[in-house]
Order: C-alpha cells, then structure tokens, then sequence
C-alpha cells in the first residue's frame, strides 16, 4: 500500500508543530496571571478546581449563588486528574497550565500506542496528533479558551475510538474488556457532549459485532455506568431543580454572525471534507461492516451539514466545535488510511496540496481570529482594588462592565480563589432556578434603562449586598440611591 509521501506529511507536522508550541508559550502567562479577559473558561474550571479542594465533592459550598453543591450538573473528571496536581504545587495557575501541558502529552502517547493496533508508525501519529489537537479550531478551543474538561474527555475519546475501529473485524476479547471499561467509566465522568458524541461511534461498534458480544458490550456499558454513578445519578436527581435542560448550543450552529461566522463556515467546510474522503475511501475498499460501523457518524455528519442537529432532542446540547471535532478525527483517519495506489494522480495532487494548505491555513487562522493572552490593564486592577474593600461575608455582582478585558464571570472565579469572598453570581448558571436566572441576568439591561425599582428588586431577589460598575452606570446606582463605598477612575462599588 502506497500512502500519503513522508515528505509532505513532515512539512504539515512541522507548520503544526510550531504554531501549537508558539501558542503553549504564549499561553504560559497563565502560570503567573489569572485570566480576567471574555475569552475565558480557564477560570471557571480553576474555580472548580479550587471548591474540590476547599469544599470537597458533592458538598455545599457557598462560594456561588449563596451556596450550591459541587458537580452537581458538572462533569468532575478534568478537577479529579488535575486535584494531585494541585494539591502537590498548591499553586492553582501553575496546576492548571500543567495540566493542559500534560493532557496534550497523555493524547499524544494515546495515539502512538492505539495507534499501532491500526499499523499507525511514528509519523503518522504525530500528524494524527497535530491534525486533531493544532489545528486552529483546537487551539482556539483548548489552548486559548481552556475547555479543559473537553480537553480531558477528548483525550479519553481516543483509546475508544482506536479500540472500536480495531474491533470492527474482530470478536470482542479480554484486552478489548479491560480497556474498554477503564475508559468508558472514566468517559463518563468526563463531559456532557463528548458523552453524547461517543455513543454515537460506540453505536456503529454495536451494530456490526456478533449477538453474543452484542451482550458483552451492553453488560461491559451497564457497569461502566454503574462504576460512574458516584456522580451521574445525583446529575439526573438535580435535573428537575435547575435550569440545565433550558439551554440549547445547537442554535449555535445555526448563528452566521458575529461570534459563530467562523465556526459554521467551518462546520459547513468539515462535514464536506468526510463526505468526500470518506467517499474515496469506501469505494475502493468495500468493507461492508467498516461502512456499517462509520454509518452513524455519516448520519451525524449529513444532520450537522444541514443544521439538522439543532431541532433534535440532546444533539441539540452539543456545541458544534465538538461535533467538528468528532468529525476531525474521522477525516484525519480515512486520510490516513488511503492508499494511494487506487486513485488517479489528480485525486493525490488534490489530497497532498489540502493536507499543506490545511497546515498553512492554520497558522493564518490562529494569527488573525484568535486572540492571544490578554494581561490586566488599569481596568482590571482597579476592579480587583475594589474586590479588596468588600467584607468577608459580603455577596457582591459585577454588572455594566463594557471591555473585552474583563469578564465577570472570571472575577467570581479569582474572588473565592484568591480573597474568600462569595457571589450571588457564578458559572454554573443551570444550578439554579429559572427565575434566579432570569432575574439575576436581568440587571444589566435595566442598569442601560436606568429603572431603579426594577435594579433594586432584582437584586434583592438574588441577596446581593455589594455591586461593581462601570461609567455612566455609577451614575446610575448613585440616582437609584444604592450607597457609594468607593471609586476608583471610572469604576465604582455601591452597597445596595
């Protein structure tokens, strides 16, 4: 079998391999900086991170929204494999930006070493590594943002789904057992939509095995769910009492604007490469059960392509980079796989200059859509003056903050990490009630209309005692008749 030239698969790896390390060393400002800008999830996991190790799990902690218990609607395994980190630094910055650099290293080796099951050499799986990690949806994602509990789950994802490719063919045995239920347990622990994603590989794996392994594989899920249920059944208990099945991220997908432009031109891109790589693949290698296997995610594919997956009951919680990456992994496997020997010399002219053009291309798309580490400005350190003032038993929100800068929702982060202070706010805002939700949310549009009654009742609705703004906002709080403790600049605190 003649695949892809090495020499052109080594160039795409090195202009890979350069722009992640380039972005690895712009991003270990974290180490030393906590990130207060909007493009910002590493807070909210350190946050996490941090009620672990300060609260305990499945425990009552007050930090947020006036108290609320640990990952109860939050997949705790990214804290779990990140808490001996931690508690060994004791240094939560340092932790965190470790643990995304060991993540990358854990994905790398999972790859090379399922990998083989697939005949993948050393090359190929360096560049299955940097296609499915570097590329700029990837680094945008998990190295810029710190989706780090994706982050984790993605790299569960991948003994998985090396072990069901191999199995394909082959009866289920005591490797595929072990394996299987170490990884599927922890899968389940790892994150909501990669759940949802891998069941839906899994699913192709059930539908060409035998009847008898047919059974093995459903006892091997039950007690992969049984052995998980430490944290899922108190998720399912807590569904009725908090907003989590309000919200829906496959709208996302059909947002082509501001934000989402990229993603969807993206997502429109990605979906027609499987197709047409998939295509390839299976006509000249026709592998009935290969092709029943990949028929679910080739479904997924033709829903996403068409923004079907927005309208359909749990595909619609999926965000559309997720499925991206699912799909990712696909094309870059069936890349992989091709041989070349069975296409005609423009098919390879095609393939090769795609594979340098996708490289390229990456490099060009991390350079102008996503934003490099932001340190603090005056902004930031005059809102962290004012954190300071506030007493320990204050409950206080950030609201009519108008700067890409800063983030209130890091701020409710950084306070309870850094100044044992608690919020009426929070990340997880499926915690609480609708109404909490509605009422808390409404307070910047009302700072805007200027409506004092409505500003008053809606905080005293969420107990707050404390708010930080902005601007003509202070003006605002100050006619409303809250009382001013202090200003700094253009920022002000108020007591309500």
């Amino acid at each position: 079998m003649k695949t892809i030239p090495k020499k052109y698969l080594w160039l795409s790896a090195l202009i890979l391999f350069i722009n992640l390390l380039f972005r690895l060393i712009n991003q270990s400002k974290l180490i030393t900086v906590f990130p207060l800008d909007t493009v910002n999830d590493y807070s909210g996991h350190m946050a996490m991170l941090f009620f672990l190790k300060d609260c305990g799990f499945h425990q009552i902690c007050p930090y947020w929204y006036h108290g609320y218990t640990t990952f109860s609607s939050y997949t705790p395994g990214w804290a779990f494999f990140t808490y001996p980190i931690y508690l060994l630094l004791n240094n939560i910055l340092l932790a965190t930006y470790l643990s995304l650099i060991i993540l990358l290293v854990i994905g790398f080796y999972m790859i090379y070493k399922f990998g083989k099951m697939q005949g993948f050499s050393f090359l190929y799986s360096v560049v299955f590594f940097l296609f499915v990690f570097a590329n700029p949806m990837s680094i945008g994602d998990f190295i810029r943002l710190g989706r780090m509990s994706e982050l984790f789950s993605w790299v569960i994802f991948i003994p998985l789904f090396f072990l069901s490719i191999e199995y394909v063919n082959k009866k289920l045995d005591k490797f595929f057992y072990i394996i299987f239920i170490i990884f599927y347990t922890i899968l389940m622990i790892s994150h909501p939509v990669t759940i949802i994603l891998a069941h839906i590989m899994l699913f192709g794996l059930f539908l060409v095995i035998n009847k008898a392994d047919k059974i093995k594989m459903i006892f091997l899920m039950i007690l992969g769910l049984i052995l998980s249920s430490f944290w899922w059944f108190n998720y399912l208990l807590q569904l009725k009492n908090n907003s989590i099945l309000n919200y829906s991220m496959g709208t996302r997908s059909l947002e082509f604007s501001g934000q989402w432009l990229l993603t969807n031109i993206v997502g429109i891109i990605i979906p027609i490469v499987l197709l047409v790589i998939s295509f390839l693949y299976f006509y000249k290698n026709r592998i009935k059960k290969e092709f029943i296997f990949f028929l679910p995610i080739l479904i997924l594919t033709i829903l996403f392509l068409f923004r079907i997956t927005a309208f359909l009951p749990i595909l619609d919680k999926v965000y559309p980079d997720s499925v991206i990456t699912l799909l990712i992994f696909f094309i870059v496997y069936y890349l992989l796989k091709i041989d070349f020997n069975l296409y005609k010399s423009w098919i390879k002219k095609i393939i090769i200059l795609g594979i340098i053009f996708f490289a390229v291309l990456s490099i060009i798309a991390n350079a102008v859509h996503t934003p490099y580490f932001v340190d603090h400005t005056p902004l930031e350190n005059n809102i962290l003056s004012l954190l300071e003032e506030l007493p320990k038993d204050s409950k206080f929100v950030i609201f009519g903050i108008n700067s890409t800068t800063s983030y209130s929702n890091a701020y409710y982060s950084y306070a309870p990490i850094f100044l044992n202070l608690s919020t009426s706010g929070g990340w997880s805002y499926s915690e609480k009630d609708a109404e909490y939700v509605k009422k808390f949310k409404a307070i910047n549009q009302l700072l805007n209309e200027k409506n004092c009654e409505a500003i008053t009742e809606n905080l005293n609705y969420v107990n707050t005692t404390h708010i930080i703004t902005q601007n003509d906002n202070c003006n605002t709080l100050e006619f409303c008749n809250l009382k001013k403790l202090k200003q700094i600049n253009d920022v002000c605190l108020f007591q309500t």
